[in-house]
């Protein structure tokens, strides 16, 4: 709503500084105007191009900044009982689902945010997607109930599974032990029930070297 009212303004803008060069050029005095329409011209900045710009740059910069006013206000993963999805094209493009972020779930459309937002009341999917993150959000709880010890440790577990990337594609992500324990569960819908106190089933896939989890990735799906 405001970047549709600003949007229209700098419209106006635009159109008013039009028109005041168009009655400089018909000015009695052609001295006069000439001078009038050099100083709109060169002191002014033009509204076209202040509404141009905000109209590129202003939806990325909302989604930029929509994450700061999450952080500041997430409570610990403990005291989460549940996470809305919203969208956020620039943090998550299309070919990705969703990504739990300090009690939050990014999603790049809405179709996506309304199936997570959707849960067990959804189809199979949804509900497992759901389950998926909230997954995560437990194992959150099982990093010192901190969002921030748990991207620390995911983000290190991602790189070093980085090497993995040479011998299955995604290794880095699909190796890592808090989305092994996600994705070996997300379609328990029941699973989380016996998890008090958090999610603990990464720490047995982090003692794992990055073959041992390979060949039990390959294992899984084998079986399935």
């Amino acid at each position: 709503m405001l970047m549709q009212l600003l949007s229209k303004l700098f419209y106006t803008f635009d159109l008013v500084h039009s028109y005041l060069l168009f009655v400089a050029k018909l000015s009695i005095n052609p001295e006069i105007g000439k001078l009038f329409g050099i100083f709109l011209m060169e002191k002014l900045p033009s509204p076209f191009l202040l509404s141009c710009f905000f109209r590129t740059f202003a939806p990325v910069m909302l989604m930029i900044f929509q994450i700061v006013p999450m952080m500041w206000r997430a409570m610990r993963p403990s005291r989460t009982a549940d996470m809305p999805a919203v969208v956020n094209s620039f943090w998550m493009r299309k070919g990705y689902e969703g990504l739990t972020f300090f009690g939050h779930i990014l999603t790049p459309t809405q179709q996506e945010a309304d199936r997570f937002n959707a849960g067990a009341t959804g189809d199979r999917l949804s509900a497992a997607m759901k389950n998926h993150e909230m997954i995560h959000l437990r194992q959150a709880q099982a990093c010192h109930d901190s969002w921030i010890c748990f991207y620390l440790l995911y983000i290190c577990y991602w790189l070093k599974g980085l090497p993995m990337n040479f011998r299955m594609k995604h290794a880095a992500y699909l190796l890592n032990p808090f989305e092994m324990e996600a994705y070996g569960h997300m379609y328990d819908l029941s699973y989380l029930k016996g998890c008090e106190g958090g999610a603990q089933e990464w720490r047995k896939y982090a003692k794992m070297s990055r073959k041992q989890r390979l060949q039990a990735y390959k294992n899984r799906y084998k079986k399935s």
